[in-house]
Parts: C-alpha cells; sequence; structure tokens
C-alpha cells in the first residue's frame, strides 16, 4: 500500500454532534485541495455524508453528544481507497500547558498545508510533549517563526494584539482556524495573520488553541511560563460565537 510504503494519503477528523458531522464541506475542499496534489480524487459530500451516517450508526455513536470521525484516503493513484472511522472523542483539558521544543516544519514542502498521513513527527512530537508533562507542542517554521501545535493552530496575544501565523508559515489551513478568523469581528476582535518571531514567544500574554476536536482551548502555560488572565475575556466572547455556529449548522 503506498501509504504505508510511501506515505501516501490523505485523512480528515470531522467532530460530530449527535450524529451530525460540522462543517463536513469544509472538511472536503481541504481534502480535496490535497488530492489535486496527489493525484488522488475526494470524495463528494453526499458519498462522504452517507458513509458517515452508517459509521455512526454502525458503532452505535448517531445520538453521542460529540464524537470523532476520521476520513483517510489512501491507497495509491491508480486505485486509492477511502475508510471511515468514528469513535469517542479523545480528551483534552479546558486549558492547555504548551511547550517549545525541536519541532520545525518544512514551509517551503511540497505537503506543506495539506493534512497527509505522513505524520511520524507528530507522533514523536506528541510523545516527547507527553513526557514532559503538557499538552501540546508549539512548532517552529524554517525561518524561526511561529506555526502551529502539532494537532493545532495557535493564536497569540502579543502587546495587547491578537495575531496567529499566516498560512505562508506552513501551517495547516484548520478549519476551525478559518471560523475563528471569520467570527472574531462580529465579537469586536481583531485578529491580524502575521508572521511571528520564536523570539517573542516569552512575550505572549494570552494564548489559544484551535481544532475541530478541541474547539477553542485556551492555553495556561508555555514551557513551564504562567499566562495572565487578562485574554480571557475574548477568549470566552469566542467560544460563545463559535458555539452558537455550530449549534446553527447543524
Amino acid at each position: 500500500d503506498a501509504a504505508i510504503a510511501q506515505g501516501h494519503g490523505l485523512f480528515e477528523t470531522v467532530k460530530a454532534y449527535r450524529g451530525r458531522p460540522y462543517a463536513l464541506p469544509d472538511h472536503l475542499a481541504r481534502m480535496s485541495r490535497g488530492a489535486d496534489a496527489l493525484g488522488f480524487k475526494a470524495p463528494a459530500l453526499d458519498e462522504a455524508a452517507a458513509s458517515i451516517r452508517r459509521v455512526l450508526e454502525a458503532n452505535g455513536l448517531e445520538d453521542s453528544p460529540t464524537c470523532r470521525i476520521r476520513l483517510t484516503l489512501t491507497g495509491g493513484v491508480e486505485s486509492p481507497s477511502l475508510f471511515y472511522e468514528a469513535s469517542a472523542c479523545p480528551f483534552h483539558p479546558e486549558r492547555a500547558k504548551v511547550i517549545t521544543g525541536p519541532f520545525v516544519r518544512n514551509d517551503r514542502s511540497l505537503l506543506a498545508g495539506f493534512k497527509t498521513v505522513s505524520y511520524g513527527e507528530n507522533a514523536v512530537a506528541t510523545r516527547l510533549t507527553k513526557a514532559a508533562g503538557a499538552d501540546e507542542a508549539l512548532w517552529s517554521n524554517t525561518k524561526d517563526e511561529l506555526c502551529e501545535g502539532t494537532w493545532s493552530n495557535v493564536f497569540v496575544r502579543l502587546e495587547g494584539r491578537w495575531i496567529t501565523p499566516p498560512l505562508s508559515s506552513g501551517c495547516l489551513p484548520g478549519v476551525t482556524r478559518e471560523k475563528v478568523l471569520a467570527l472574531a469581528p462580529e465579537v469586536g476582535i481583531a485578529i491580524g495573520e502575521v508572521p511571528i518571531p520564536m523570539g517573542s514567544l516569552s512575550g505572549i500574554e494570552a494564548a489559544f488553541l484551535t481544532s475541530s476536536i478541541r474547539e477553542i482551548q485556551p492555553v495556561v502555560s508555555i514551557d513551564g511560563r504562567p499566562l495572565a488572565e487578562s485574554g480571557n475575556a475574548d477568549m470566552e466572547k469566542l467560544k460563545t460565537v463559535y458555539t452558537k455556529l455550530v449549534a446553527s449548522s447543524l
């Protein structure tokens, strides 16, 4: 299989709420962009939605408050295969302890920004993160700029301003990241997409992580340095408006 031999494949992780997958078109659009690069063809929305219903029912999760769905597209250019999995959402604490370390994304990679199955680096980073007693690690890129978390996008507040790494940093174009950027102006929060030197991380006043499963997760500390609570009000506003968006979209 090309996925095993060459890491040739793509995946998406979707969160379902009582059997309804959230933002499925956004996830499939991202998979389609990656499929174009790898020579695959992503599933159509109707096909994916029907398959997700079947796998949720088969696992008795159609009425679960939340669950995790994984779509994996692999098998080679000539005979691609699509797999669907459904399981309980992995646990994420209310607030994350974050570390930095020898974690570097190649922002010049041909696969930068695609959600491929070539996640060996992520597996090693996860092990190191857990060994350090933390919940997530922050990655730089080859320019020594903040890129993303191992399994998340990251937003930080520096000098009173909320910012997040731009897509040019090599970070994944996260679905939740995009939703937060669109929602922020509705609650009076401006978020800039600008390069963030790793050397400036010591000045971070507040931060939060985003992903489909964790949604919006405040960061309580970076490398053991506690963050102030000054950004909590903004994060609560974002969490509230995001929850409303999810509810209105299901």
